[in-house]
């Protein structure tokens, strides 16, 4: 039966404004076009943030709303710019030439590697796989970084996120158990924190090894990752992946992905960010920001086990896990990449009695699998 209008009229007269909000609110934003359907239209809502920049009131409603809401998700990050070398260059003009040319090198490189942007939990990651291929370059850019932040950044919270690493110290992980890890990986709701975090336990990659992988760097078929790290060392090397893990990227994570990337072109292009950089971002295999990934996973560790671990010691998880497999430690720095190009060239032509599907039987017989508990 229709209702007539006045019947209708009526009605309405009896509601509060937040029942009559919660009626309408969609109908609106889809009558502006920022959402449809349930799905927010990014571009349109860049535009408006761009907009509140310019209007103060609206830009001063903008920073209460966000204060109140969002202030415990944001998390602690810090762009270096060009300016602040140079401010950094002018510090240290006092120090000998030497001194002065050695702390900037250290101090580029690390900021090259860290895209120049530090977070408390990415220098530690970062100075902790430093440390494991050098004890004394790791001291070096430690010490380059220590003083940047406190004559040029002045960020305690940053400051202290890692330590300067004496001669041959020792990495100290966190004894994980598969169990925990499992734990956690079914805690985990966003799709892409969970690929990052399986992808870290079931390889034994270091994080920043994960985060830099591109689409093409991942064989889905062959079942294998090509690490090509660009540094000093120039390494490559292969890890694999299980059958169940790449089912689980193929079948849900890759269309995640890319209705997550659909959706954010328009809103990087509307911030200015050129066609060149939206490829780039585009071939990531995870193109999220790396603290959201963190922050996801962190939000999981508390829920599963009310306490955390660094993402860093899943790379000690994997190679004990192994260790116990009766797997070899030279077949666990293989597949870690922990030992040199040079290094494993002459193993490979003169010790090595295994293929590349040598190492992917012992992979796949005993490296530790995540996917298959969820």
């Amino acid at each position: 039966m229709r209702v007539s209008d006045n019947v209708l009229r009526k009605l309405l007269f009896y509601l509060s404004d937040n029942e009559f909000e919660a009626l309408v609110g969609d109908v609106e934003l889809e009558a502006l076009g920022i959402a449809r359907n349930g799905v927010v239209n990014y571009g349109i809502v860049i535009k408006i943030l761009n907009l509140a920049k310019e209007d103060p009131y609206l830009k001063s409603l903008l920073i209460k709303w966000a204060s109140e809401n969002l202030l415990q998700e944001i998390p602690h990050i810090v762009r270096v710019t060009e300016k602040h070398v140079k401010r950094f260059e002018k510090i240290l003009s006092t120090k000998s030439k030497k001194t002065k040319e050695d702390r900037l090198r250290y101090l580029k490189r690390a900021l090259e590697s860290l895209n120049w942007e530090l977070t408390p939990e990415k220098l530690e990651d970062y100075i902790l796989e430093l440390q494991e291929e050098s004890s004394n370059v790791a001291q070096h850019i430690a010490k380059a970084l220590k003083l940047f932040i406190r004559t040029v950044l002045k960020d305690p919270k940053l400051y202290q996120a890692f330590k300067v690493p004496r001669s041959e110290e020792r990495i100290v992980a966190e004894p994980i158990e598969l169990e925990h890890v499992v734990k956690v990986a079914r805690e985990i709701k966003h799709l892409g924190a969970k690929i990052f975090f399986i992808l870290l336990a079931e390889t034994g990659l270091r994080p920043g090894e994960i985060i830099r992988l591109s689409i093409s760097d991942v064989d889905l078929v062959k079942r294998r990752i090509v690490i090509a790290k660009i540094s000093e060392t120039k390494r490559s090397y292969i890890s694999f992946l299980h059958k169940q893990t790449a089912e689980l990227i193929k079948k849900e994570y890759m269309p995640f992905r890319e209705k997550f990337i659909d959706r954010m072109s328009s809103a990087l292009r509307n911030l200015g960010y050129s066609e060149v950089d939206i490829a780039k971002w585009k071939s990531q295999l995870l193109p999220f920001k790396e603290y959201e990934l963190r922050q996801e996973i962190y939000k999981a560790m508390d829920k599963a086990l009310g306490r955390r671990f660094r993402l860093y010691d899943l790379r000690a998880f994997f190679s004990m896990y192994m260790v116990k497999q009766g797997v070899s430690p030279l077949i666990i720095n293989i597949l870690q990449g922990r030992t040199s190009p040079r290094e494993f060239k002459i193993l490979q032509q003169r010790y090595l009695p295994f293929t590349e599907e040598d190492l992917r039987k012992i992979y796949e017989e005993k490296a530790p699998i995540i996917t298959i508990h969820l």
